[in-house]
């Protein structure tokens, strides 16, 4: 692990750490370096694996696209490029239509995007809103720890 010394907004054209790098910034919310995919956006959630490739999150897939630890992307760390997304902390996100003060956070069907409306198989375990969004494609502030989907039925 090392201290965050640059900008975890930044988007890299080529790695400069070692994918899954660990990184800490000046108030210990905790980062891991990825590779991006299509589409991402600032704040977008995404899905990664244990070779640090991802998806961005949603609803309707099955693995990867809905199971696996939950990173936030900081940039926007588009395919062929790398970034540092957050994995504990408070940060942003894309909220989809609505959500909750304190409520839980669910993927969508809108790849990239979560809400509070309860969806099974789709629960970001560690995860929750901090206060209430209700515009499409509202950067929505969330508390994370470690986030996980397990496509599994909780309900």
């Amino acid at each position: 692990m090392i201290k965050l010394m640059t900008d975890p907004t930044a988007v890299d054209t080529y790695a400069k750490f070692a994918v899954l790098t660990r990184a800490f910034d000046k108030d210990g919310y905790e980062y891991v370096y990825l590779k991006g995919v299509v589409d991402t956006v600032q704040y977008s959630p995404v899905v990664y694996d244990e070779a640090g490739a991802t998806v961005l999150a949603d609803s309707q897939g099955t693995a990867p696209a809905n199971a696996g630890p939950v990173a936030i992307a900081q940039g926007a760390v588009v395919a062929d490029r790398w970034g540092w997304y957050m994995v504990n902390g408070k940060t942003y996100i894309i909220s989809a239509a609505n959500a909750t003060d304190n409520a839980q956070v669910y993927l969508t069907t809108t790849a990239g995007t979560v809400d509070s409306t309860d969806v099974a198989k789709a629960l970001v375990i560690g995860a929750w809103f901090l206060g209430a969004y209700s515009a499409t494609g509202t950067k929505a502030l969330v508390q994370i720890a470690y986030p996980v989907v397990h496509n599994a039925a909780i309900d």
